[in-house]
């Protein structure tokens, strides 16, 4: 099986952009603001960032857990 999961201090500028726009946040700015902005997310979400694994399911994921907050 391969496997396509990655930690969120691997991601590129490209990919933390791509779940930036996912989220519905803004994507403008360097690496280490749009770093810090997806961290700021997933803080206010209540997740780990660290101990997550990034990939295509957890996208969609994610992009259903915030509009089950937004509709809460």
């Amino acid at each position: 099986k391969w496997d396509c999961t990655m930690k969120f201090d691997e991601l590129k500028v490209e990919q933390l952009k791509k779940k930036l726009a996912k989220l519905d946040l803004p994507t403008a700015g360097n690496k280490v603001e749009l770093q810090k902005r997806l961290m700021e997310e997933f803080k206010r979400l209540g997740q780990d960032i660290d101990s997550h694994d990034f990939d295509e399911k957890d996208e969609l994921q994610m992009s259903v857990r915030t509009l089950q907050a937004a509709w809460t």
